[in-house]
């Protein structure tokens, strides 16, 4: 399982949310997995990219759950940090939108020739003097890491992604 890590103040213990899958374009049901037990001692930090290898088993929850997702219990018996981007992007052209559903600014990306086909790079860190304005054009520079199912609802043909921008700047219009 790849996912990210988020500890669960209602639940009193750590999970771990189903990251989308770089093979596909699609927003299918997300997956949680409850961290019940290790066999060996992990440093669990919030929001973590982490990749795990256990055994897992459906669990029962008495707490809502979005729709569509399934939970799990897991026993984890290895966990690798994920540090390495799954893509940097170079000068990337872009619409500034806030993302109701993340609760963060994003970027959104249309592939020229395509009418359904973008990704939206939602904002994890930049430079922290940028004025955010809603719909502007932007041109973006950063390192990528996929975000968690279900975080945003998107349709067929859309990828969603963590961004660390290293460049970040409104398009010039004349």
């Amino acid at each position: 399982v790849t996912g990210i890590l988020h500890y669960s103040d209602e639940m009193k213990m750590w999970g771990i949310h189903e990251i989308y899958d770089p093979g596909t374009r699609f927003n299918e049901g997300v997956n949680i997995y409850l961290i019940k037990e290790t066999t060996k001692a992990f440093t669990f930090e919030e929001g973590k990219s982490v990749k795990v290898s256990g055994s897992c088993y459906l669990a029962e929850t008495s707490f809502p759950v979005p729709e569509g997702a399934t939970v799990y219990s897991i026993i984890i018996t290895d966990l690798t940090e994920i540090t390495e981007p799954d893509m940097i992007i170079e000068n990337r052209e872009g619409i500034l939108r806030y993302s109701k559903d993340a609760k963060m600014w994003s970027i959104r990306y249309g592939y020229p020739g395509t009418i359904d086909s973008e990704d939206i790079y939602l904002i994890k860190e930049t430079d922290e003097d940028f004025r955010f304005e809603e719909g502007k054009k932007v041109i973006v520079s950063g390192s990528c890491f996929p975000a968690e199912k279900g975080l945003v609802i998107v349709p067929a043909g859309t990828m969603v992604y963590y961004i660390v921008t290293t460049n970040l700047k409104y398009e010039r219009t004349l």
